[in-house]
């Protein structure tokens, strides 16, 4: 495969920036992506590179252009596809320090997937130069269509594998190229999927930022980008097992929150490394019952909660975290090893008082 042949999938959407022809002439013997700001030592020649460009900025960034650029050329990259998505465009920065090493440059908009233009490249080096395919065309537009509206991988298997025009078939060899672009339409939708649970998750960990940061507090903005409704009333929860790591308190209680099948939910994590979520009202009594169910999926690391009261709106939500937190303290107070979550109404003044002197 050659670099050109990139160029002319439309499927894939790659701007040309800068090129010779003769350039876009060698052969990709496989690619690569990085972020790294010296990508030199995990390149190898003739590979494709694909770059977030999340190492670049606007301070320094010619410089930061020229050391990229020039570790693509040592390396012997035989093109750079950068993404759009984190910066909006590519720099010029970025393209005249293409030019000056001779490295092909394009242009990935942020909607494409490097996973796509990765398939697309082992695929045609897999199954030759042939430009035919197992899966009719009518067939592979609705597999699009499908991945960009976000559809159950279920469901694509299943429109792969219908085909209400065709008379009963056997299968009597295996068919590779089949089994290969059905795999790689699930990659994508693969793609998609985590690139949505890490927006998510961002816009749900700024929401957990805001009650700690007074002047910069636009709680209704950070409820709606998190899909929740502006008014209430909705329980907090804050859960934490103790362990000073990334992770598990906050998958503990993203169990917990799914099990309850809210019909709106942010979990996400406070600046002191608890996790917490928000759910609807009628989700606090599910969160009860279904929390020693949780627990006992990894007794050696026990989670504890708080669950207070509902906020009533936006503006009530650094209180509820507050009161979450204190149910939370006292939950620590169950015994060593033993998980539990508490109710902050469970709890009367005396008991929210030494929670909070302990905490």
């Amino acid at each position: 495969m050659h670099v050109e042949h990139l160029l002319q999938d439309e499927s894939l959407g790659v701007r040309l920036l800068w090129a010779e022809d003769a350039l876009l002439k060698r052969e990709i013997s496989g690619v690569t992506a990085t972020d790294l700001e010296d990508p030199a030592r995990f390149v190898r020649p003739d590979e494709v590179v694909l770059s977030g460009l999340v190492w670049w900025s606007a301070g320094g960034g010619k410089d930061k252009a020229e050391r990229f650029v020039s570790g693509l050329k040592d390396a012997g990259a035989v093109a750079l596809l950068a993404g759009e998505e984190t910066h909006g465009a590519v720099s010029d920065d970025l393209v005249e320090a293409c030019l000056r090493h001779g490295v092909p440059v394009a242009g990935v908009p942020a909607h494409v997937m490097f996973r796509a233009i990765t398939d697309a490249v082992y695929l045609r080096q897999w199954g030759g130069l042939s430009r035919h395919h197992a899966l009719r065309e009518h067939v592979r537009v609705r597999l699009d269509q499908l991945v960009s509206q976000d559809a159950d991988p279920a469901l694509i298997l299943a429109t792969a594998f219908t085909h209400p025009d065709a008379g009963p078939a056997y299968v009597l060899t295996p068919p590779p190229r089949l089994l290969q672009e059905i795999s790689a339409v699930l990659a994508r939708c693969q793609d998609g999927l985590a690139h949505r649970r890490a927006t998510e998750q961002r816009t749900a960990d700024e929401l957990g930022r805001l009650p700690a940061a007074p002047e910069a507090r636009d709680l209704a903005g950070a409820l709606r980008a998190c899909g929740l409704p502006t008014d209430g009333p909705y329980p907090v929860i804050v859960a934490d097992t103790g362990v000073r790591r990334e992770g598990p308190s906050q998958g503990a209680l993203t169990e917990a929150v799914a099990h309850t099948t809210p019909a709106f939910s942010a979990v996400g994590r406070l600046p002191d490394g608890s996790a917490f979520a928000v759910v609807p009202e009628d989700a606090a009594a599910a969160l009860v019952r279904i929390w020693p169910l949780v627990a006992a999926c990894e007794p050696d690391v026990p989670p504890h909660g708080g669950l207070a009261s509902p906020a009533t709106e936006a503006t009530g939500l650094p209180g509820a975290l507050a009161e979450a937190r204190y149910a939370l303290t006292s939950a620590r107070g169950t015994g060593p090893g033993t998980s539990a979550l508490t109710d902050a109404t469970t709890l009367n003044t005396l008991e929210v008082f030494l929670a909070h002197d302990g905490s």
